[in-house]
């Protein structure tokens, strides 16, 4: 007796959806990250003060930080938007894979 409780419909919107929202949520937070610190880097440069040890400093830890932000949303969201893909689209049966990657893998990208 299979468990049909569960039904995978490949052609359901509202996964396709969310995976979509997902990962245009993460295309703008890496582009907006991106461009802070772009931003941060040429206003440094006109105004003189890459120059100053502690702006150079503090531009440094303001690239790691976003570093760390960017790193730790591609290593969560983008593996689970993979997979759920691969999922949804009838590639790979990862049902079993959902609770511990939820519990595990997602709560990365809190971790800053």
């Amino acid at each position: 007796a299979d468990d049909t409780s569960v039904i995978d419909v490949k052609e359901n919107i509202m996964v396709w959806l969310m995976l979509g929202i997902n990962f245009f949520c993460f295309v703008l937070i890496t582009l907006s990250y991106t461009a802070i610190s772009i931003k941060t880097w040429r206003s440094a440069k006109s105004s003189g003060q890459d120059e100053n040890p502690e702006i150079v400093r503090q531009n440094r830890a303001l690239q790691s930080r976003i570093s760390i932000l960017i790193g730790t949303d591609f290593s969560s969201w983008v593996p689970f938007i993979i997979i759920s893909a691969l999922h949804n689209g009838g590639k790979i049966d990862s049902t079993d894979w959902y609770v511990p990657f939820a519990m595990i893998v997602l709560p990365i990208a809190t971790l800053r």
